[in-house]
C-alpha cells in the first residue's frame, strides 16, 4: 500500500523528480556544450503500472539526478577560463580607472572639438570593448541562475517523495536513498552559490567601468558644447603682440604624453576590438585591386571599340586607387566608431586615392594646385594628432590657412577658363568655382582669426573648412568610380541582357548618375553639419518644421505626415512604372500568351499597384482606416442608387480585361462606328478611325451592343472586288485572268487562293467578282492596288484582242 503513492508520485509530470529533473535547463546545456561536457537527459520510467515495483523507478531517477549533478559540478571546472574571464573584467576596470585619470586633467584644459573627438572615440572603443565583456560576464550569470533554479526544484520534489514515502512508513533502504539524493542536492549547492557570487561581482566591476565611461562621454559633450561656446573668446594676443601673455591663462604648455597616450591607447584598444572587421576591410580592398586591374585591359580594348564604354573605363585606369575608395566605402559598418586617429590615417588615405583617380580629367595647373593643397591638408592632420604650443599653433595657422587661400582663389580663376570638355561640364564647373571661393573665403576668415589671436576659432572654422574640402574631393573621386561602374554594369552582364535595359541604358544612367548626385551631396552636408556642431540644431529645426500642423477645417495633420504621403504616392508611381515595363519588356517577351494577355495583366497589376499604394499612403497620414470602411460602405450604397451606369462601364471594363472580346489593336465595328482599338481602360475604352480621330467609347456599349471585330482570332479577311467588262467576252478567259493577276501580289493569300466567278451576264455586258483573302492589315490599299493592275490586264487583253481581229481582217 505505502509503495503507491511514491510510484504515482514519480510518474507524475509535476511531482516527481524524474520530471522535475528533465530536461535540464537551456542555459545549462549550453553551457555544457562550450565547456565540452555532455548533459545526461532524464527519462521517465517507461512503466507507470502500480503493481510493478516502484524501486527500479526511484533508482533510476536518483542515478539521473545524480547523473545531473556531476554535470553541474563539472561545468564549475573551468578555473583557468573563469580566472581570465577575472583577469579581463580587472584589466578594463583599471583601463578605464586609468584612462579617467587621464582624461580629468584634459577636459579642465579647455581642448577644442577636435581633440574632444579624440578623446570620445577613446572612451566609445573602451565602452565597446566593456560591452562585450559584460555580454560575457551576463552569460555566465544566467547559466548560474538557471543551476540554481534546477537545484531549487530538484530539492522541492525529493523534498515531498521524502515526506510522501515517510508517511506511507516505507522501507529504510527507500528512505536512506531518498534522503542520499537531497543530500547529494544539497552539497552542489554551496559551489554554485559561491561561483555566482564571483560572478555577480564581476557583474559590478563591469557595470561601474561602463558607469564611467558614460559618465566620461557625457562630460566630454558639456566640454564640445564650451568650447564651441568659447570659440569665440580670444585666446591669445594677436600675432604683433606676441610678447604678451595669454589672455585666458591658458598655460603653454600642454599634456603631451597624455594626449599622444590617449591617441595610441585608443588606436590599440580599437585594433583588438575590431581586430577582425579590419582585416576583412583590408581583404576587401586586396579583392577589389585584384579585379580592377584584371579589367583594366579589357576595358580599354572596349573603350577604343565602343564609346558606351569610355566613361565605364575611367574606373580602371587607377585600379588600386579606385579600389581603396570602393573598399573603405563597403568595408564601413565593418568599422564602427573609428577614433579620431583612425578617422584622420583614413581622410589622409582617400585624399592621395582620389588625387589618382581624378587626375586624368584635371589640367596641369588644377592638379598643381590639388597637390599643394593636399600638402597642406596632409600636413594639418599630422599636426592634429601630435600638441604643439599655442604660440607656434597660432603661427602655424595662419601660414596655413594663408596659403590655403592664396591656392583656392588660384584654382577657382583656373576653373574658370574654358575647356572643351562636354556639354554638361561647365554648369558643373561653375558650382566648383563658386564653392572654391565660399571655401577660400572662409579660410581667409580663419587665417585673419589666428592672426588676432581667436586661435580656437581660427581651428574650428578654418581646419573645419578645409576637411570639408578634400571630403567633397574623396566624394567627387568616388563619383567618378561609381559612375564608371554603373557604366559598365548595364553594358555588360546579366542586366545588358535585358530588354528594357537596351532600350533604356541612356536614361536608367541619367537617372542613377541623379541619384549618386543626391546621395553623395546629402552624405557631404550630413558630415558638414556634424563637423562644425549644427547637426542637432538642424535636427531639432527639421523636427519642429515637420511637426507643423497642416488645418484644414477639422483636419488637422502634422506636416511629417503630409510629406510622407506625398513620398509615398510620388514612390508607388515610379515603382508602378518599373514593375509594368519590367513585365512588358522582359517578362512577357519571355512567355508565350494568348493575344491581349499582356496588356490584361499589365493593366490590372497597374491599377492593383496604385490603389495598395494610395491605401498605403492613406496609412502613412494617420487615418483610421474604419472610417475609411464606413465611407466605402456608403459610397457602395451611393453607387447603388446613383453610380450605375459608372459601376456599369468599370464591370464592362473587368469583362473585356478578362474575356477579352476586344484586345488592342484589333479593327471593330460597332454601329457606324469603325476604327481600331488604340486604349481599353476601366471604364471606357479609345477607337481610332480612319480618318484620324480618336472616339472614346463606354465599355458598356462594347459589352452590350453587337460589335464587329475583324481581327478577333486572326487578321484573316476577304477583298470582294466587282469588275464589269463591256461587250461580248469569253467569261472562262476573264476568270483566269482575274486570278492570275490577284495570284501575282504577294499580300494575297494562297490558301485560300484567289476566287472569280460571274455574277450577271448580257448582250452589252457582263459582271465578275473577284475574291481574295489577305492577312494584310492595309485592306483598303490591297484593294486599290488589285483593282488598278486588272484595269491593266483587261486593258492589255482588249488590246491583243483587237490586234488580233484587224491582223485576221488583213489576213483575209
Amino acid at each position: 500500500m505505502g509503495w503507491l503513492p511514491i510510484a504515482l508520485l514519480l510518474v507524475s509530470v509535476g511531482a516527481s523528480p524524474v520530471a522535475r529533473a528533465q530536461p535540464p535547463p537551456a542555459d545549462a546545456a549550453a553551457a555544457a556544450g562550450e565547456m565540452g561536457v555532455s548533459t545526461p537527459v532524464l527519462q521517465q520510467p517507461e512503466s507507470t503500472d502500480p503493481s510493478q515495483s516502484p524501486l527500479p523507478d526511484l533508482g533510476k531517477g536518483a542515478e539521473e539526478v545524480a547523473a545531473l549533478l556531476r554535470h553541474l559540478t563539472e561545468s564549475l571546472s573551468d578555473s583557468a577560463a573563469f580566472s581570465a574571464l577575472e583577469a579581463d573584467v580587472a584589466a578594463g576596470a583599471h583601463r578605464a580607472a586609468e584612462r579617467w585619470i587621464e582624461t580629468a586633467p584634459l577636459l579642465k584644459g579647455n581642448l577644442r572639438p577636435t581633440a574632444l573627438d579624440s578623446l570620445a572615440s577613446s572612451w566609445d572603443a573602451l565602452r565597446s570593448e566593456l560591452d562585450d565583456l559584460s555580454d560575457r560576464v551576463d552569460l555566465r550569470a544566467r547559466r548560474r541562475d538557471a543551476d540554481l533554479e534546477t537545484l531549487t526544484k530538484l530539492h522541492a520534489s525529493w523534498t515531498r517523495a521524502f515526506d510522501l514515502a515517510r508517511k506511507a512508513d516505507d522501507p529504510a533502504s527507500v528512505l536512506e536513498r531518498v534522503q542520499s539524493t537531497l543530500e547529494d542536492i544539497d552539497a552542489t549547492r554551496p559551489a554554485i552559490e559561491q561561483r555566482r557570487a564571483r560572478v555577480l561581482v564581476l557583474q559590478d566591476s563591469v557595470s561601474r567601468s561602463l558607469e564611467t565611461c558614460d559618465d566620461a562621454l557625457a562630460r566630454i559633450d558639456d566640454s564640445r558644447r564650451e568650447a564651441v561656446e568659447r570659440a569665440f573668446a580670444r585666446q591669445l594676443p594677436p600675432v604683433w603682440q606676441s610678447a604678451l601673455p595669454p589672455v585666458d591663462g591658458r598655460s603653454s604648455e600642454r599634456p603631451l604624453a597624455a594626449g599622444l597616450g590617449a591617441k595610441v591607447d585608443s588606436l590599440r584598444i580599437y585594433a583588438r576590438t575590431y581586430w577582425v572587421g579590419l582585416v576583412l576591410s583590408g581583404l576587401l580592398v586586396l579583392v577589389l585591386m585584384v579585379l580592377l586591374r584584371r579589367g583594366r585591359f579589357a576595358m580599354e580594348g572596349r573603350a577604343e571599340r565602343d564609346g558606351a564604354f569610355v566613361s565605364g573605363a575611367s574606373a580602371f585606369r587607377t585600379p588600386y586607387a579606385a579600389a581603396i575608395l570602393l573598399g573603405l566605402l563597403l568595408s564601413r559598418p565593418l568599422r564602427p566608431y573609428p577614433p579620431f586617429a583612425v578617422q584622420q590615417m583614413t581622410l589622409a588615405i582617400v585624399t592621395a586615392a582620389a588625387i589618382f583617380v581624378l587626375y586624368p580629367i584635371l589640367q596641369a595647373r588644377e592638379a598643381l594646385a590639388v597637390y599643394a593643397l593636399a600638402a597642406l591638408f596632409l600636413l594639418n592632420l599630422a599636426s592634429e594628432l601630435l600638441e604643439i604650443p599655442p604660440g607656434l599653433e597660432q603661427v602655424i595657422l595662419i601660414i596655413e590657412m594663408g596659403a590655403t587661400t592664396a591656392l583656392l582663389l588660384w584654382a577657382s580663376a583656373q576653373l574658370g577658363e574654358p575647356r572643351e570638355i562636354g556639354s554638361g561640364a561647365p554648369r558643373l564647373r561653375a558650382v566648383g568655382r563658386a564653392f572654391v571661393r565660399i571655401i577660400a573665403l572662409g579660410c581667409g576668415a580663419s587665417a585673419a582669426a589666428a592672426a588676432l589671436g581667436y586661435l580656437d576659432l581660427a581651428h574650428f572654422l578654418g581646419v573645419g573648412l578645409l576637411y570639408l574640402l578634400f571630403l567633397a574631393f574623396g566624394l567627387l573621386a568616388l563619383r567618378v568610380v561609381l559612375d564608371g561602374l554603373v557604366t559598365i554594369g548595364l553594358a555588360t552582364g546579366p542586366l545588358a541582357r535585358l530588354n528594357a535595359v537596351a532600350r533604356h541604358r541612356a536614361l536608367i544612367e541619367r537617372r542613377t548618375r541623379s541619384a549618386l548626385d543626391v546621395a553623395l551631396v546629402a552624405l557631404w552636408i550630413w558630415i558638414a553639419l556634424g563637423r562644425f556642431e549644427l547637426l542637432e540644431p538642424a535636427g531639432a529645426l527639421l523636427r519642429g518644421v515637420l511637426d507643423a500642423r497642416l488645418r484644414v477645417g477639422e483636419l488637422d495633420l502634422p506636416l511629417a505626415r503630409v510629406l510622407g504621403f506625398a513620398a509615398v504616392v510620388i514612390g508607388i508611381y515610379v515603382s508602378t512604372r518599373v514593375v509594368v515595363m519590367l513585365l512588358e519588356e522582359d517578362v512577357y517577351s519571355r512567355m508565350t500568351l494568348p493575344r491581349g494577355v499582356p496588356y490584361a495583366l499589365s493593366t490590372l497589376t497597374r491599377y492593383g499597384l496604385l490603389l495598395a499604394g494610395f491605401l498605403l499612403a492613406l496609412g502613412t497620414l494617420g487615418l483610421d482606416l474604419t472610417r475609411i470602411t464606413v465611407l466605402v460602405s456608403a459610397l457602395g450604397l451611393g453607387i447603388g442608387f446613383g453610380l450605375q451606369q459608372i459601376m456599369n462601364n468599370l464591370v464592362s471594363g473587368l469583362i473585356l480585361l478578362f474575356e477579352r472580346p476586344v484586345q488592342v489593336g484589333d479593327t471593330i465595328e460597332l454601329g457606324d462606328l469603325a476604327g481600331d482599338v488604340l486604349r481599353i481602360g476601366i471604364r471606357s475604352s479609345t477607337l481610332r478611325t480612319p480618318q484620324g480621330a480618336e472616339v472614346v467609347v463606354p465599355n458598356s456599349k462594347m459589352i452590350e451592343e453587337k460589335v464587329t471585330n475583324w481581327t478577333l482570332s486572326d487578321r484573316r479577311r476577304r477583298i470582294d472586288l466587282d469588275i464589269g467588262v463591256k461587250g461580248d467576252t469569253d467569261a472562262e478567259r476573264i476568270i483566269t485572268l482575274l486570278g492570275d493577276v490577284a495570284r501575282r501580289d504577294p499580300r494575297v493569300s494562297s490558301h485560300p487562293g484567289p476566287e472569280a466567278v460571274l455574277v450577271r451576264f448580257g448582250e452589252d455586258s457582263s459582271d465578275f467578282q473577284l475574291h481574295v483573302w489577305t492577312d494584310d492589315p492595309q485592306g483598303m490599299r490591297l484593294r486599290s492596288d488589285l483593282a488598278v493592275a486588272l484595269q491593266r490586264a483587261l486593258r492589255a487583253a482588249r488590246t491583243q484582242d483587237t490586234v488580233s481581229s484587224q491582223a485576221k481582217k488583213t489576213g483575209s
